[in-house]
């Protein structure tokens, strides 16, 4: 296994614990539980998080 090769499997380990830590947790990878991106200048609004519709949540709880 050459270095570059080394690199990307580490890499890719290093993706899925991530994954697996934000899954634990219940919370959204791709705004860290935030719900959004920022702020918009103009408006002033949050850009909310495509990941979790802004919920903050890796899994979004359903109704029973």
């Amino acid at each position: 296994m050459n270095i570059s090769e080394w690199f990307e499997y580490a890499t890719m380990k290093a993706d899925d614990a991530r994954e697996a830590m934000y899954a634990a947790m219940n919370v959204c990878p791709s705004c860290e539980g935030c719900g959004d991106h920022g702020v918009e200048e103009d408006t002033g609004c949050l850009f909310t998080c495509y990941g979790c519709d802004g919920t903050g949540r890796f899994y979004n709880e359903v109704a029973a």
